[in-house]
């Protein structure tokens, strides 16, 4: 049996998108969950609370009875961050062990061992079973049982294990989540808001079969309903005890979709009523085509329960590529619910959109930017996200679309994968020169036309003022090249990939 007992859970840093909104690493608190209650050592560590010096605390958490260290991965620089983390752990102490879980060894486990000499073993869909299978097989120095999702290498070097179970999801008693494992929520948050934020689901799933998503092509295999509500009473219940434990002052709903059973919500925030709980909620996951059917009663009942946000899928200005991408609207329901969403002056609606879609046409981008400005306009407290480019997930409709078509292929490196989330770094067949100048005006655009930097902080920091006068300058610029269509001389896009490169070699 070996005498190593304490396992260390790492996220990396981000890159850009970790700068300003920075949410409490919460996959790993879940994966850790059946390992706490088993009994052993758990320490998490958070690389972006460590922006200059992560490297060498990493290293001081490092010791001779450190098990395993196990990194929470999504696609994009984390990628070339966990695979720099794996290499310092083993310089550190050959004997640690290596884990990579999150997003991309979900999509991605076996180009992870192929290609990273320094990870030993990688965990594949919902992490808290195969983690503890593989912690228990560790430390009682017996031999890894095959478990569901939980990847090792053969005697012949290549990989092998059994993929990752999808067919329920993991329910998980907010119990036995060791929220403890993080000791300082406060360290969270977005932008300069001074505020306690937990995650939180009220449902698991989705029904829905976006042609982008990687929720359809992971859930295909669930046994029955591919959306479950959780029970009404265990959400409030949830929420009253991260409240009455840490002081969580926001509750965000995590849901991949919250509002496919609209009473379901509203069972929800009548028991939040009921208790006499006073907390802010936002709410990620909400489709047009469910906005069109709430009513005044139920959005005034939304707003009275402190909610402040609807994240919305708005994704683009095209009739052709809502019907493409299967959204289930039109660009007139987007507007309705615009419309709609404007006469409550409690609730703002923050609108994704893809942009680099298959098929986009230079009309399609410039009838997206016009939505854009549209939404503002009709109700300007709403908020504009930066266009998320397009890229192929394995398993979705799009990606086989982009094969069959484009005869796209995913890399077959480590480092490919990091590029692929970069916003400068985006050579996919199907995007033009002309369009990719039109989508990198958009993303500069979209900063600054909605004066979300006014909306969504208080300016208290110098960099926060610093934003702000930043805002109030090239705002007026970046509405006239969204309205004209003007991309051409885009000399702030060189401007913030210039401090994209200084941010990233300050973190490295």
């Amino acid at each position: 049996m070996s005498a190593r007992r304490k396992i260390l859970l790492v996220y990396p840093p981000l890159g850009m998108s970790g700068t300003f909104v920075r949410h409490a690493p919460i996959s790993l608190v879940y994966t850790a969950s059946l390992v706490v209650k088993a009994g052993y050592d758990v320490e998490l560590f958070d690389a972006r609370l460590h922006p200059a010096s992560w490297r060498e605390d990493l290293q001081t958490r490092l010791s001779g009875e450190t098990l395993l260290v196990g990194i929470s991965v999504m696609t994009g620089p984390p990628v070339t961050y966990a695979m720099e983390i794996a290499s310092l752990v083993k310089k550190v102490d050959p004997g640690i062990k290596v884990v990579w879980g999150g997003p991309f060894a979900s999509f991605n486990p076996q180009i992870i061992l192929e290609d990273d000499p320094h990870s030993d073993y990688v965990v594949s869909g919902y992490g808290s079973k195969p983690l503890l299978a593989l912690v228990e097989a560790l430390a009682s120095g017996r031999e890894l049982s095959p478990e569901p999702g939980l990847l090792s290498r053969g005697a012949d070097g290549k990989p092998y294990g059994l993929p990752a179970d999808w067919t329920s999801h993991e329910m998980l008693d907010y119990r036995d989540i060791p929220y403890h494992l993080i000791s300082d929520y406060s360290a969270y948050g977005q932008l300069d808001q001074k505020r306690i934020i937990f995650s939180v689901y009220s449902s698991m799933g989705c029904p829905y079969q976006c042609g982008f998503c990687s929720s359809p092509a992971l859930y295909k295999s669930i046994e029955g309903p591919r959306w479950r509500p959780l029970p009404v009473e265990e959400v409030t219940d949830h929420i009253q005890y991260v409240i009455d434990t840490y002081g969580a002052q926001y509750i965000y709903f995590i849901d991949d979709d919250s509002f496919v059973d609209l009473d379901h919500v509203e069972g929800i925030i009548d028991s939040i009523n009921r208790r006499g709980i006073k907390v802010k909620l936002g709410f990620r996951g909400a489709r047009i085509n469910e906005i069109k059917k709430m009513s005044h009663a139920f959005l005034d009942k939304l707003a009275a329960a402190g909610t402040d946000i609807l994240h919305i899928g708005a994704e683009s200005g095209s009739d052709r590529l809502l019907k493409l991408v299967r959204k289930n609207c039109t660009v007139e329901d987007v507007l309705e619910c615009n419309r709609k969403l404007a006469k409550h002056s409690q609730i703002s609606a923050f609108y994704n959109f893809i942009v680099g879609l298959p098929t986009e046409t230079l009309d399609d981008l410039k009838a997206t930017g016009a939505l854009m400005l549209r939404l503002i306009e009709e109700n300007p407290r709403c908020i504009i996200s930066t266009p998320n480019i397009f890229r192929p997930l394995p398993g979705t409709e799009l990606f086989d679309l982009a094969r069959k078509d484009w005869e796209f292929n995913v890399p077959d490196t480590l480092q490919g994968w990091a590029r692929m989330e970069v916003e400068t770094e985006y050579d996919l067949p199907w995007i033009g020169p002309v369009n990719k100048q039109f989508i990198n005006m958009m993303l500069m655009a979209s900063y600054f036309i909605d004066n979300k930097i006014n909306k969504m902080e208080t300016g208290k920091t110098l960099l926060m003022r610093i934003l702000k006068f930043l805002n109030n300058c090239y705002r007026p610029v970046a509405r006239f090249r969204l309205r004209r269509g003007f991309s051409g001389l885009l000399v702030e896009r060189w401007c913030y990939d210039l401090a994209q490169k200084i941010l990233l070699k300050g973190q490295r």
